[in-house]
């Protein structure tokens, strides 16, 4: 078994041709570009790679069923957890070749080479296991909700651990329970504990619906919580098929305007207008097309909606959401139907689709084409003003 992580650069026979697309291959500059004055480089998604071994982590009794990890011969990753295997096809050298991934300090030299200040950690495979982990039914939405919990409390301490080396760098977010919403106070409770400064649910788990009125206890928690609420894409790929890289690739990275407006609709941002919620990855462009989609459907089919809303859809965007984007030039130009302050920048380290490598490049894009105060705070100002990374 190869601990995934180690570095995979020996394991991946790349040709010229794919070597730019493979983060661990890729030169990382020190040069600055011209940034506004007072620019502070804070990325609003980042990954951070869990253990290849969690038996030392997990309670005792789950301890033979726990989460393990290892490279084949081809560098396809296999996670086996409580007696299932999956492979993830999208392979090592894409996705966990950057040893920074899983080096901490590999990964501040990262950053400091490239001028990032801060940093927001999500998890690299654990909502693959937690989607394996779900039940087929809403009756029963996860096969064994002792086992499941007990992996959240060690992701959540593992990813406390890693943040505590770089306080002042590194900010871990908290897996939240999703298919118990009476204990969800109970284990944000346990989350702000850690010292993490934020919540991530899975955006489309295969057997749990949010907008069913017993879920109503979750989202009032995490409105009580104070705590940001983020939604990742690229969860559940289907990766069979010919053209199925393609196809899964455009329907991963566009999530958000189904569950936005879910979240929408069924009254959830309505009732709780202190939960800010963040769509991560999914870039900006979606954005105004799906306001104004929603806000025309609203007033046509106006009748026929339950429940009613005070307010045109549009405006729950505006009153409790966020999105992040690497490159989004379409989107950018549009930024003044989004709002500025409803926008963060990322690097997305250290996956391909990343701005590794290129990260003072990609700010001196939204410099270039923002005014010098929407440029900080996009830039960095926006994710620490919202996560609190000045405490």
């Amino acid at each position: 078994m190869t601990q995934t992580n180690e570095s995979y650069a020996s394991m991946c026979d790349v040709t010229d041709e794919q070597e730019h697309q493979f983060p661990q291959h890729r030169e990382v500059p020190t040069s600055r570009a011209d940034l506004p004055a007072g620019t502070v480089l804070a990325s609003a998604d980042s990954h951070l790679l869990e253990p290849a071994d969690w038996r030392d982590r997990m309670p005792a009794k789950f301890r033979d069923r726990a989460p393990r990890a290892w490279l084949d011969d081809n560098a396809l990753m296999h996670y086996s957890y409580d007696g299932l295997e999956v492979v993830d096809h999208f392979g090592a050298c894409v996705s966990t070749g950057r040893e920074g991934i899983g080096d901490v300090d590999a990964r501040i030299a990262d950053m400091d080479a490239e001028g990032i200040a801060k940093d927001i950690l999500f998890p690299q495979f654990s909502f693959a296991i937690l989607n394996g982990l779900s039940a087929a039914h809403s009756e029963a939405p996860i096969r064994d909700p002792e086992y499941s919990m007990a992996y959240i409390r060690a992701y959540n301490a593992y990813v406390a651990e890693v943040c505590a080396q770089y306080p002042d760098r590194l900010y871990g977010l908290g897996i939240l329970n999703f298919w118990d919403p009476a204990s969800a106070a109970d284990n944000i409770a346990e989350i702000k504990d850690l010292g993490l400064k934020g919540l991530i649910l899975p955006t489309n788990p295969p057997s749990v619906r949010y907008n069913d009125e017993h879920t109503e206890p979750l989202w009032d928690a995490i409105e009580a919580s104070g705590l940001p609420l983020s939604f990742h894409v690229g969860e559940r790929v289907d990766m069979s098929g010919a053209g199925t890289l393609g196809t899964g690739l455009m329907q991963n990275f566009a999530p958000y305007r189904r569950l936005w407006s879910l979240l929408t609709f069924s009254g959830i941002l309505e009732r709780h207008p202190e939960m800010k919620v963040v769509f991560t990855e999914g870039q900006l462009h979606w954005i105004p097309g799906t306001l104004q989609d929603a806000d025309i459907f609203s007033s046509t089919f106006a009748s026929l909606y339950e429940p009613k809303l005070a307010h045109p859809p549009s405006h729950y965007f505006f009153q409790n959401c966020y999105a992040t984007f690497q490159e989004d030039p379409v989107g950018l130009r549009m930024l003044g139907d989004i709002g500025a302050d409803r926008v963060m920048w990322s690097t997305d380290y250290p996956h391909s689709e990343s701005v590794l490598g290129r990260c003072q490049e990609a700010a001196l894009a939204v410099a270039q084409v923002t005014s010098d105060s929407d440029a900080r705070a996009v830039l960095g100002g926006n994710t620490i003003k919202l996560w609190g990374l000045d405490d």
